[in-house]
């Protein structure tokens, strides 16, 4: 407990604190449902990479029906995870703005760009969506008339959509770093342009893989014709892989950041009297001074 002319303030959690705890718990989610992923990508190789009916016998082979089901599972659990994920870092992110004052004005300024980014990421979003639906749409009408039609159209679903990731990745880095970036010291600097670096690179290498070593048109047009080739799904694990050390650095990062502020390395405004305004002062809510 501290005083500033008379008045006590108490040394407390600030909504920052609260909402970068939030914030690690939400990128500790995201890092297992990226584990997650992975395992769910390697069993799938091992599935597709056999049989699931015996083509001599017709019968199911039980391997690789526990495999199927040890994938559905897996999946089942991911978007489990993902989703509570999402919800823990809505409460984060709101808590970190309704407390975006309590640390100054540069802090104040970085809240605010993170809420733009949060909404261009939400139309970047949707557009993805949209250009998604739209050109799968144009595909499936070619391929009635014309077969080669909706193979000719993936090249184009792959690319619209990797490139709508990419940003969104983008989007979603730059918003983990503005939300902690007043309080970041500068021997992390690197860390920090290496998680941005990683996170955006994990969208960038499945497109470029999907591209260069993906199904070929055929696969899609006439997938019998065509046999699976386990290369396709390697940079999809790459770029999970990616992803998960990215969001690694990142939950470090705000470890960090949560230590300094518990430590009052990086102290709340009304423990630096100096550089509250008076208006700050009369919005935060100040304890009444001890009755005599």
């Amino acid at each position: 407990m501290s005083t500033y002319f008379g008045t006590v303030v108490q040394q407390q959690e600030t909504r920052t604190m609260k909402g970068i705890r939030s914030m690690i718990t939400a990128l500790g989610i995201f890092m297992a449902a990226g584990l997650l992923g992975i395992i769910s990508g390697a069993l799938a190789i091992s599935l597709l990479s056999g049989n699931l009916i015996d083509p001599g016998t017709g019968a199911i082979n039980p391997e690789a029906l526990s495999k199927a089901i040890g994938v559905i599972a897996l999946a089942c659990g991911l978007v489990i995870l993902e989703l509570v994920g999402i919800i823990l870092a809505f409460v984060g992110f709101w808590t970190m703005y309704k407390g975006k004052a309590e640390y100054g004005s540069i802090h104040d300024k970085d809240i605010d760009r993170a809420v733009k980014l949060f909404i261009a990421g939400i139309v970047i979003f949707f557009v993805e969506i949209f250009v998604g639906a739209m050109v799968g749409i144009a595909s499936a009408l070619g391929g009635i008339a014309n077969p080669s039609g909706m193979a000719s159209a993936t090249p184009i679903i792959l690319v619209a959509s990797a490139i709508t990731s990419a940003l969104l990745a983008t989007v979603i880095a730059l918003i983990l770093y503005y939300l902690i970036k007043a309080f970041i010291p500068s021997d992390k600097h690197n860390t920090v342009l290496l998680a941005i670096g990683l996170y955006v690179a994990a969208s960038i290498v499945s497109l470029v893989g999907a591209l260069l070593i993906g199904p070929p048109a055929d696969y899609y047009a006439n997938p019998g014709a065509v046999p699976f080739d386990l290369a396709w799904i390697f940079p999809g694990l790459i770029g999970g892989l990616l992803g998960f050390i990215a969001l690694m650095l990142f939950f470090i990062l705000y470890r960090h950041v949560l230590e300094r502020m518990r430590t009052r390395q990086v102290r709340p405004i009304w423990e630096n009297p100096a550089t509250m305004s008076v208006l700050q002062a009369t919005e935060l809510r100040w304890q009444p001074p001890p009755r005599t």
